[in-house]
């Protein structure tokens, strides 16, 4: 398949994600196209005791262009000519509803069914507690549908932040369960620390 052209756009960069893969750490800078609404996802590798190259940070905006590597649907992406610098805005582009996000999880499954997540904008939702019984304690949700949400250290964060309120949520959805990684509440933006074990969110935007 062709390399795909360069895609310039503002790009807001959401979250970054950590993981240890062997003796590597894989970081995952996660960034949708404020025009455009595109989703894009840049990883890159590092071993012990090497740094991993610089990124812009969560809460900026990289103003450039993304080379994206060939793929259906299209995602991996690389950096290409631009720079980082302060937010715009505090906003997720390209928000949906519960039953919108479905529908893209089922497409892109069906583009590539090797695919185990797949990034979800979810926009004017809710999160609490589900009823009692049900296998997952908390869920996010609106009027086309809910979410369960995976338990994890920071979600009681997540659920102080909402507070209650409709919030904007991004995520990774398995079709089981949401692994929330950045959310938008009264005009900024929080996200999850990207190695900190601690229970907290950060506001970055």
């Amino acid at each position: 398949m062709a390399a795909r052209p360069d895609h310039a756009d503002t790009w807001a960069v959401l979250a970054h994600a950590i993981e240890e893969e062997d003796r590597l750490t894989a970081r995952s800078v996660w960034l949708v196209g404020r025009a455009s609404g595109a989703l894009a996802q840049v990883i890159d590798y590092g071993t012990a005791g090497a740094p991993l190259p610089p990124a812009p940070a969560a809460g900026q905006d990289f103003s450039g262009a993304l080379a994206f590597q060939p793929g259906d649907p299209p995602l991996r992406a690389v950096f290409r000519e631009g720079q980082a610098g302060p937010a715009a805005e505090a906003a997720l582009p390209g928000a949906a509803s519960v039953a919108a996000a479905r529908d893209a999880f089922a497409d892109a499954l069906s583009r590539a069914p090797w695919l185990e997540r797949w990034p979800v904008r979810l926009g004017r939702v809710r999160l609490g507690r589900l009823a009692a019984g049900s296998a997952a304690a908390f869920a996010v949700g609106d009027e086309t549908g809910s979410l369960a949400l995976r338990a994890e250290p920071r979600l009681p964060s997540l659920l102080a932040v909402a507070a209650g309120r409709p919030v904007d949520l991004f995520g990774l959805y398995d079709g089981y369960g949401l692994s929330p990684l950045a959310l938008v509440a009264e005009g900024r933006l929080y996200a999850m620390p990207a190695q900190d074990s601690q229970p907290v969110l950060l506001q970055v935007a």
